[in-house]
């Protein structure tokens, strides 16, 4: 019995202190967390082979068709340009074949655990909360009080090392605070509020254009429900109107040329996201391995004859450092060909199929799938999105 209380705690500790590890010991800000994270399932899984009574391993289609996905990137990551590389993963993601093998063993034991979604909820929530208020403090002390706090393009990133990779991680969890609205006990309830109004004010600190959109998406579309139905209409119109009017005045200002595009992140992946589409067609079967877009993307443009070439596009596309496309879509089909991409896509059906009937669970799945499309993500999204299998698959068993 101790050793499965230690096993629970351990597993709840994981998603609460992850995100909340910073640089330290010479280690950068993902570097930590994957450290942090392999630390901790390696107790876990210690924990698991010590105790005589534990239950076993359940397998079900969720968690098959996750072992397809993670054989797809086994593959690609020993038979790809760079196999030291993609095992170990690379600066500055750290997110290499050892990396998902302990996300899949995470996402099995989280499937056994039998911990219960309210109180997964309520240590996500703590964890995402902190954020939250560690965000919007370097916040204030640096637009208010003038005062240094780490930044990334003048932009404040809370614990994360990136203001999108923070604000990423807090939209994820909005969703699930559904479920402690519905607890008996003030304190939940009082987190659950809590954690979606500063949360939200977090996410707008962060001055992420998408993340924030998606706020406020989600933020329509819990007020039209939630509240009674002319309040929440009317709540909603104003507060649709008011941000309408400041993203249109924000996007009227900048202009949308190539140089432009070229100059300023992230609106230049529109320009790199063609010629990563043409990398891939490359080894379209099985891909490059993890971690190894930026040196596929190198060998396409040394592959061409730039002293005849009188493409101005291309002469700036090819010094641009590439190791993401902005789209884990995209990442997955350089990582690992049509084979990973059509073993993550049945995953994530499968995952939609499965959350359908709850509502807080599946909104939070969409709002993972449609951001992770947008941008590059940290460590701590995989986390969340292999311990959404780990559920699910309890769910399924």
């Amino acid at each position: 019995m101790r050793h499965w209380v230690i096993f629970k705690l351990t597993l709840l500790l994981i998603i609460f202190i992850t995100p909340l590890l910073t640089p330290n010991w010479g280690f950068s800000y993902e570097n930590i967390k994957v450290l942090g994270f392999v630390i901790l399932v390696s107790v876990i899984v210690l924990e698991y082979a010590l105790n005589k009574k534990r239950p076993q391993l359940r397998w079900s289609r969720v968690s098959a068709i996750s072992l397809l996905f993670l054989l797809s990137l086994s593959l690609s990551s020993i038979l790809g340009v760079k196999p030291p590389s993609s095992i170990m993963g690379e600066a500055p993601y750290y997110q290499g074949l050892i990396f998902y093998i302990y996300l899949f063993v995470f996402s099995l034991l989280v499937g056994i655990s039998g911990i219960s979604i309210r109180q997964w909820v309520v240590v996500l929530s703590l964890s995402s909360l902190l954020v939250s208020v560690f965000s919007i403090k370097d916040y204030l002390l640096l637009h208010l009080f003038q005062i240094y706090t780490p930044t990334y393009a003048d932009r404040v990133v809370s614990t994360f090392g990136q203001p999108n990779f923070y604000a990423g991680f807090i939209l994820l969890t909005l969703p699930l605070t559904s479920y402690l609205f519905k607890s008996p006990r003030n304190f939940i309830r009082l987190l659950g509020y809590l954690s979606l109004i500063l949360g939200s004010l977090a996410i707008i600190a962060s001055e992420s254009r998408v993340t924030s959109g998606l706020l406020l998406i989600f933020l329509l579309t819990w007020l039209i429900i939630r509240a009674p139905k002319i309040v929440g209409l009317t709540l909603a119109f104003f507060l649709g109107f008011i941000s309408a009017t400041y993203f249109w005045i924000n996007l009227s200002t900048q202009g949308w040329d190539q140089t432009w595009l070229i100059r300023n992140a992230p609106e230049r992946r529109l320009l790199f996201m063609p010629t990563l589409l043409e990398v891939s067609k490359k080894s379209l079967l099985v891909g490059y391995g993890l971690e190894n877009i930026g040196v596929a993307y190198q060998r396409h443009f040394q592959e061409m004859n730039f002293n005849t070439l009188n493409d101005p596009l291309a002469h700036a596309l090819k010094n641009l450092q590439v190791d993401r496309s902005h789209s884990y879509l995209l990442d997955i089909l350089l990582f690992s060909g049509i084979l990973g991409l059509v073993s993550y896509l049945g995953l994530v059906v499968i995952l939609i199929f499965k959350t359908k009937s709850q509502l807080p669970l599946l909104s939070s799945l969409m709002i993972y799938l449609i951001w992770t499309q947008l941008h590059n993500q940290s460590v701590v999204h995989l986390i969340y999105f292999w311990w959404l299998v780990g559920v699910v698959s309890q769910e399924a068993t």
